[in-house]
């Protein structure tokens, strides 16, 4: 049996040739398709293995710059005791000290931290963060931690007293233990504030950072009521000082520039 082709012109010639035309163009589109894909996703790979190289650099030339910082802190406070840093990746402008392992961060062993967050670093400028990082160091210098977590242990008895008993004469001794333990609380940031200024002019840095972040922080805190039920409600239970008040005792040993 012979194979032939269509004459030119003829209507099988139209179909084959079509055929083979449709059969070519498919086969470029897939080709066209096949690495058009493989090039966005190349692209998808490469824009977040980027994103999260550029994030966990970011994150790591801040923890530089705060070891570096509590380095010279703890060189002007004498302090011998390491203490590690943490950078938390959360849009909440917030710094803390802590202990961790042992029992309850107090007893045996421990390890001592300082966690920043990356939205309070892009919230301050350097002398400000600088006084973030000092404020947290001074509870480390102080030992401040053991004295909050024996306090937030017993206000959390003193609450859950409160709860199931609440016209006991536990629950007025729980009323006292929490108002005590605020004023403990107040004391202590009270405290931090006025060591992280000393330690600031030691290391021949800049003291006032405190003043003008406490004022940013005001520009985004509620208006609160005024009223005198509040303010006595706020002196049994704020654990901080009023932004105010920490304000008016920074300006005394640490003008604003």
């Amino acid at each position: 049996m012979r194979l032939s082709f269509p004459l030119p012109g003829s209507v099988g010639s139209s179909v084959i040739y079509t055929y083979y035309a449709f059969t070519l163009l498919c086969i470029v589109a897939s080709t066209y398709i096949y690495l058009s894909f493989w090039e966005l996703l190349k692209l998808i790979i490469f824009y977040y293995f980027g994103k999260f190289l550029f994030k966990q650099g970011y994150k790591l030339s801040i923890k530089l710059y705060c070891m570096n910082l509590i380095r010279k802190l703890k060189k002007t406070a004498n302090y011998r005791e390491k203490i590690r840093v943490i950078v938390l990746d959360v849009p909440i402008p917030n710094a803390f000290a802590f202990r961790s392992e042992g029992t309850f961060g107090i007893f045996g062993k421990h390890k001592k931290y300082i966690a920043v967050t990356t939205e309070i670093v892009k919230m301050s400028n350097k002398d400000e963060l600088n006084f973030v990082l000092a404020h947290e160091f001074a509870h480390h210098y102080k030992n401040h931690i053991i004295v909050a977590a024996i306090s937030y242990a017993l206000s959390q008895i003193s609450i859950i007293q409160l709860l199931t008993a609440p016209l006991s004469i536990f629950s007025i001794l729980s009323t006292a233990v929490i108002a005590i333990t605020a004023v403990i609380s107040r004391r202590q940031e009270k405290e931090a504030d006025r060591l992280a200024a000393e330690f600031l002019k030691k290391a021949k840095l800049p003291c006032h950072g405190g003043i003008t972040l406490f004022e940013k922080f005001k520009k985004f805190e509620e208006k609160a009521s005024n009223s005198i039920l509040s303010k006595i409600i706020d002196f049994f239970t704020a654990d901080h000082p009023t932004l105010e008040e920490r304000i008016r005792e920074l300006s005394t040993f640490c003008p604003k520039k």
